[in-house]
């Protein structure tokens, strides 16, 4: 039986949360069905990239400029952005997510931590979570409180809904207008190519709120994610160094040291692939999936699910099956080594972490081929161990998430060092 399950009506995870219907109410709106299709389509055309092998028209060449220029140039500057100031790799992790994201969506290169657009979209983000999760306010529990005014004692969620509505304007409207005037100078993006596209059709008024919308969310649910991983990654090659060696010897002997990975030598590098995969299943980037709503009467393990019953598939639990994953609490790559086709496909926490059926993440190979990029060139280039005390003594992090929609690591700190001089040369030729 197929499962009768659909993804409600939403933005992000605030769809139930009165908060957040208020939030959507003022404009924001729901991403519909047709936005998602359009923005499938658009980040399909850059994710596959085997389906335009051997083609040679204009519009390969675009796609192709769009997917792989963003995420290989930010890459290389997080690489360098470690070189010149390890302490604070969180900072250019997300540096990282954010500006591969506001370049493939909108056409903007950042060249800076302090770009206008990456503060824009980041306060947005931050008021709109604060304001507008599941449970964070008392309107959530008494509904009824959702129809007194602002200015009322106690509305103070109805305040902050407003200003989130307000920063989630300005961030969706000025993003829009930066990938159109891209657009018109030939700086190629993804909502820059919509836009594009309904203009000729004639139908840009009638779509254009529908486009800041997509964008937004979009960007949304990229960039924290993203950068969750690479945070994980890192904390877990500080916790398990044989790991981190394994890796650097396959890197080594593939590619050697005097050239950074490309997408081009993935296949080549099957144990990072397995590395890659088990900081997935270790630490869920989302260890709860937006909620889905049963679209009819159910009954699964004998529990009754009514029609409209909120599904909240949880990830994490999903990802710590013993029945699929053997000690599920261990930190080991090798137990995607050398699998059958059939295990693979079973295994596969890619499979989970992108979320389920016909709405899974339209970006998800996307954002795959970005994380890899940027684990596979530290791999390359740096060392990464325990940071130690004034007395020389190891300091060990301990595994710790913050709370949130995202399993961020609690700030952790490590040693991050070139391999070698070789090593800086490298990363400084990429620049």
């Amino acid at each position: 039986m197929e499962e009768p399950i659909r993804r409600p009506h939403l933005l992000a995870d605030v769809q139930h949360s009165v908060a957040g219907r208020e939030l959507r109410e003022g404009g924001t709106g729901p991403l519909g069905e047709a936005q998602r299709e359009v923005l499938g389509q658009a980040i399909l055309s850059l994710s596959h990239r085997a389906h335009w092998v051997g083609r040679r028209d204009r519009d390969y060449e675009l796609r192709r400029e769009i997917q792989e220029t963003p995420p290989t140039r930010e890459a290389h500057t997080l690489l360098a952005n470690l070189l010149r100031d390890p302490e604070n790799f969180a900072r250019h992790l997300h540096r990282f997510s954010g500006a591969s994201m506001l370049e493939t969506l909108y056409g903007h290169s950042v060249t800076d931590d302090d770009d206008e657009y990456l503060k824009l979209i980041d306060k947005a983000n931050d008021t709109i979570a604060s304001s507008s999760a599941p449970g964070a306010a008392l309107v959530d529990f008494l509904p009824f409180l959702q129809y007194t005014p602002a200015w009322l004692p106690g509305a103070g969620w109805k305040r902050k809904v407003l200003e989130a509505r307000d920063a989630l304007t300005e961030a969706s409207t000025r993003c829009y207008a930066l990938a159109e005037a891209q657009a018109h100078a030939g700086k190629p993006s993804i909502i820059g190519s919509i836009i594009g596209e309904c203009s000729d059709k004639g139908i840009l008024a009638s779509e254009e709120h529908e486009i800041m919308q997509l964008g937004s969310v979009t960007y949304s649910a990229g960039t924290d994610t993203t950068k969750s991983v690479l945070h994980s990654f890192i904390l877990a090659m500080v916790l398990h160094p044989e790991v981190y060696a394994k890796a650097q010897q396959e890197m080594d002997t593939v590619i050697g040291r005097e050239r950074l990975p490309t997408l081009e030598h993935r296949d080549s590098l099957p144990y990072i692939e397995c590395v890659l995969k088990e900081t997935y299943r270790w630490i869920c980037p989302v260890c709860l999936s937006i909620p889905h709503a049963s679209c009819e009467d159910d009954e699964y393990n004998g529990y009754f699910i009514p029609k409209g019953t909120a599904i909240i598939p949880n990830l994490w639990l999903m990802l710590r099956d013993p029945e699929v994953y053997s000690e599920p609490e261990l930190f080991r790559p090798e137990r995607f080594w050398a699998l059958s086709a059939e295990e693979f496909e079973r295994t596969d926490p890619r499979n989970i972490v992108f979320g389920h059926g016909r709405r899974i993440c339209p970006g998800r190979r996307f954002a795959d081929a970005s994380v890899w990029l940027a684990i596979a060139g530290m791999v390359a280039t740096f060392d990464i161990q325990k940071a130690r005390d004034a007395l020389g003594k190891e300091i060990t992090p301990r595994v710790l998430y913050e709370s949130g929609f995202t399993s961020a690591p609690a700030p952790f700190k490590c040693a991050i060092q070139p391999r070698s001089k070789q090593a800086v040369e490298l990363i400084g030729r990429t620049l």
